[in-house]
């Protein structure tokens, strides 16, 4: 819908499959990136269009997040318990490690300096709020 109002424009069609989890706009504002039912992250533009596949997941859950990160460079999510990175223009996911690997990690979210990232870990029942610096590639 347009800021001044106006008619309702639907920018995905049957062949984007969206999957009820999280969306988020990337840093230029040009794409959002969202979860399809095919178990993969795709970015489709704002105007709407054809959509492109960024990377492929092995599930899906209400968990499932996305976080674009500061470096404006990177997105991160959640997918099969663990937290993962893929630079936005393509390429191989890295998975952050956070020392829990027993754990299924979801709700992430990053600082307003961008040096760290909050996550929430669950297993057995509890669950605990977690804090990381350092967790963008060392390359960076």
């Amino acid at each position: 819908v347009p800021e001044g109002g106006g008619d309702v424009k639907q920018i995905t069609s049957e062949q984007d499959s969206v999957y009820w989890s999280s969306i988020k706009y990337t840093p230029d504002g040009k794409y959002i990136a969202y979860f399809s039912k095919e178990r993969r992250i795709k970015l489709i533009p704002v105007q709407g269009g054809e959509s492109s596949e960024l990377v492929k997941v092995n599930s899906l859950n209400i968990h499932n997040e996305i976080l674009m990160l500061s470096d404006r460079k990177h997105m991160a999510y959640t997918a099969d318990g663990k937290i993962w990175m893929v630079p936005l223009t393509g390429g191989e996911p890295i998975q952050i490690e956070t020392g829990l690997s027993d754990w299924n990690h979801s709700q992430i979210d990053q600082s307003p300096d961008g040096k760290t990232i909050a996550f929430i870990a669950f297993t057995g029942g509890g669950s605990d709020l977690w804090l990381m610096d350092n967790f963008l590639p060392a390359t960076e």
